[in-house]
């Protein structure tokens, strides 16, 4: 019996913002850091107050996270963490902490109300550290959307002061503004909507999801035009699983704006997600066209290729990802997967080792090039990786399925079955995990335990063939002939393509005597692996029974 490798693929999103400058702050100095700004705002008479406070304290928030954003970039540097700069700006727009703030209000000469907000914010090295990889996953296209979200709200500002200049221009000349002064209002509810959308990103960065939603539709009812909250209440649907109420919502959103490339690859990933992956191609498509160098449509579209099984086209894809952004760590993973679906588990350890240059943390791609070192036959270095694997996510239960399974391969049946347990543990409805540990079992004459261990993998996954082949093979040798043969023809009804299910059912059927459906089993499974030679002398030893000899 063989036990399969089971790969990790890492799925993407976006990236791309304003220059920020580097500074040098050593790790070891960083802890938290306290900023303040200053936001005044000058208020007319026919401005809503509130919003006029919201606006002037928008402007502190502003000038704190040009600070940050110097602070995060320096500490990124420090710790070796390779970020785009959009993600240092969402990472310094939503990580700041507003633990004070001062207002004053002052009457100018022309009687409007001059509002002056004071804020002291802080940030610290943890939730920067906490954050890191969330940016840097498959939603890092948040940051690409957040960097469109601030170029808005200045779009906004600018529009709302050459509209007060206007208004005030009116009055000079005694002209009616009533109409501007609506307009103003209508510019009121999409300042607060685009504020809200910002609110959403925070909520997304500390992992709230039912925030996260709350804010975007909140956004979407003050401006139902708002292409950005539809975006990003698309991807808090995602998170919750909800992938055809995230496609309706980036439909709405591409409704609004057609050229939204953001869009298309947030709906990409979720029809991913759904397994529609031409749909996902499609889209992918559809942003190349708009931004040729998109190295994430590149990349996502190397996926859903990948998915297919169309390996040389995912390799093309991934290799065009990494001559945009060559320190794009999950093509390189990726690309190191589809090499070893080609079995060119060389290349594959090649990219791995360049991922790995990139993200030394990533425990992922360990764990992938763990797997390639296993397919080698290298069961050390495959056992060396899976363990670097779980020190880093040490909630890693398919590194401690694969780990086992190495030590299968080695022989070590109990180191085998504790790391199946720690895998257990950690996810109970894990098919495979008690599939390998019915496979120590086995190998420990344990039959009973293989046979009880095999059930449950079936009882969770019942399309497991392995499990339904190896529980047959119990059964035979505990001389149950009929659950045999019923297990093995289960498996083969699951994939026909395996010549170990036909050998097992062939040689229960010659224990029952029924020699020509056992000769049938052995040509077929001669047929699907002509060079084993113990497939041929099961064959040829039931046709001399049929023979009479």
């Amino acid at each position: 019996m063989k036990r399969g490798l089971r790969l990790r693929r890492v799925m993407g999103a976006a990236l791309a913002l304003l220059a920020a400058i580097f500074a040098q702050i050593p790790a070891a100095q960083v802890a938290a850091k306290t900023f303040t700004a200053v936001g005044e705002y000058t208020m007319s008479d026919y401005e809503t107050p509130e919003v006029a406070e919201q606006r002037a304290l928008a402007y502190a928030q502003q000038r704190a996270a040009e600070q940050a954003g110097v602070y995060v970039t320096g500490y990124t540097k420090s710790v070796g963490a390779q970020i785009s700069e959009d993600q240092v700006n969402l990472l310094a727009g939503t990580l700041l902490q507003v633990k004070s703030r001062e207002k004053r209000m002052e009457k100018t000469a022309k009687g409007d109300i001059h509002i002056i907000v004071e804020i002291s914010a802080d940030m610290d090295t943890s939730a920067i550290d906490k954050a890191l990889g969330k940016v840097q996953e498959e939603k890092a296209d948040m940051a690409k959307m957040y960097a469109d979200l601030q170029r808005d709200i200045r779009r906004q500002e600018k529009e709302n002061e050459e509209l007060r200049q206007k208004i005030a221009e009116r009055r000079a000349k005694g002209e009616p503004t009533e109409v501007l002064v609506k307009e103003s209002k209508a510019k009121e509810r999409e300042f607060l909507s685009d504020k809200k959308t910002e609110e959403s990103y925070i909520f997304w960065i500390e992992g709230k999801t039912e925030e996260h939603l709350a804010a975007a539709s909140e956004a979407i009812r003050l401006n139902p035009k708002n292409a950005m909250a539809y975006n990003n209440r698309g991807l808090a649907y995602d998170n919750k699983g909800l992938y055809d109420d995230a496609i309706a919502d980036y439909n709405r959103a591409l409704a609004i704006d057609p050229d939204d490339a953001c869009a298309y690859i947030n709906r990409g990933v979720a029809y991913g997600h759904k397994g529609l992956y031409d749909e996902t191609i499609a889209d992918c498509n559809r942003v190349i066209a708009i931004d040729p160098n998109d190295a994430t449509a590149y990349y996502n579209r190397g996926f859903a290729y990948d998915n297919k099984g169309l390996y040389d086209e995912a390799i093309a894809d991934y290799s065009r990802a990494i001559a945009i952004n060559p320190k794009h760590a999950k093509a390189y993973n990726n690309r190191g997967l589809a090499y070893s679906h080609k079995g060119l588990h060389d290349e594959a350890i090649v990219d791995y080792n360049r991922a790995l240059v990139i993200k030394p943390n990533d425990a992922t791609a360990y764990y992938n090039r763990g797997n390639a070192y296993r397919h080698k036959g290298l069961y050390d270095e495959a056992i060396d990786d899976y363990s670097r694997a779980i020190a880093i996510n040490p909630n890693f239960a398919e590194a401690y399925q694969s780990r086992g399974s190495a030590y299968a391969d080695k022989g070590l049946y109990d180191e085998t079955i504790a790391d199946c347990n720690r895998a257990i543990a950690i996810n109970p409805n894990y098919a495979d995990a008690y599939y390998n540990r019915g496979f120590a079992y086995y190998n420990k004459g344990l039959r009973d335990e293989a046979i009880a261990d095999w059930s449950r993998a079936i009882a969770i996954n019942p399309k497991h063939a392995k499990a339904y082949n190896g529980r047959g093979f119990a059964y035979y040798e505990k001389g149950l002939y009929d659950e045999a043969i019923a297990d093995c023809t289960r498996a083969l009804a699951i994939d026909s393509n395996d010549a170990k299910p036909y050998v097992n059912r062939g040689v229960a059927y010659a224990c029952k005597g029924q020699f020509r459906l056992a000769a049938a089993d052995f040509e077929q499974a001669v047929r699907l692996d002509p060079c084993n030679a113990k497939y041929k002398k099961n064959l040829n030893i039931v046709r001399a029974k049929m023979n009479g000899r």
